[in-house]
């Protein structure tokens, strides 16, 4: 009496994935016990991602009892994660974008996890649109590989128009000369009226 199995590789899906033994000698009553990588005995069939080890026994009256092993490897579902950019021109007040149910593709059967953005740029420039996550629903963390793609903040200087009047003549001025200047500054973005201006 001989029993054996086939090594099993798949991916986490949220199902079982036992091994398939098979016996010698047709009859034979086959057990299959699963160990996790650290040696401990696990209820039931592999679910979650990892590597175990399957233990066979089978056994038949008149036969002495047969052993074997075998390999059961899941491996963690690709969890993508993609922020979302956004885009304002400068006015004091920091810019955010917050993410939706959406920016998440991968979950396995309905499982949740907690997620948010936390990228903020007040300052005119750039910045990536952070994340968290939190493992506080049903999915859990050595369940999935977590890839993401950042998006991006951007502030932009006001859009503004600035003149001077009149032109500073060929030569420019002589000592003693009154001079008086007209400085005109045209917002040429109506959503945002406020203008800082400083004159050096």
């Amino acid at each position: 009496l001989t029993v054996s199995a086939p090594n099993v590789t798949t991916t986490y899906d949220g199902a079982a994935h036992p091994v398939t033994p098979t016996a010698s000698v047709p009859g034979a009553t086959i057990t299959v016990t699963y160990t996790d990588a650290d040696g401990n005995t696990i209820t039931g069939e592999p679910i979650d991602a990892g590597t175990y080890t399957a233990a066979i026994t089978a056994t038949l009256p008149g036969y002495a009892a047969a052993t074997s092993s075998a390999t059961v490897t899941i491996n963690p579902a690709t969890l993508s994660v993609t922020t979302p950019n956004a885009i304002k021109v400068y006015d004091g007040t920091p810019l955010i974008a917050p993410g939706n149910a959406t920016d998440i593709v991968g979950l396995v059967d309905d499982e949740t996890v907690r997620y948010q953005t936390v990228g903020s740029q007040t300052q005119i420039g750039t910045s990536s649109n952070d994340y968290t996550l939190e493992w506080s629903g049903t999915a859990e963390a050595s369940d999935y590989s977590v890839t993401a793609t950042l998006g991006t903040l951007t502030v932009t200087g006001a859009n503004v128009t600035v003149t001077k009047t009149p032109i500073t003549p060929e030569g420019g001025y002589k000592a003693g000369d009154d001079v008086v200047w007209t400085i005109t500054v045209i917002n040429n973005d109506p959503d945002h009226a406020a203008i800082d201006l400083s004159l050096t």
